[in-house]
């Protein structure tokens, strides 16, 4: 699902499928100032997955 992608200097975002099931991962760090002062980026990083189906589980063909 590459129209749902995105990526930069404080983190990235991209989504995928499979079968009925739609999921966008993120990921977001602090990368730092571009600005001054120069404040080097932290050393963390935070990651989240969201994932639906707009299918309920009493309608799936097993």
């Amino acid at each position: 699902m590459l129209q749902y992608g995105a990526d930069g200097k404080d983190g990235t975002s991209f989504a995928f499928r499979h079968a009925e099931v739609s999921c966008l991962a993120r990921g977001k760090w602090d990368g730092g100032a571009d600005g001054e002062p120069n404040i080097p980026p932290k050393d963390w990083y935070k990651v989240a997955l969201f994932c639906a189906s707009p299918v309920f589980p009493e309608e799936r063909e097993r």
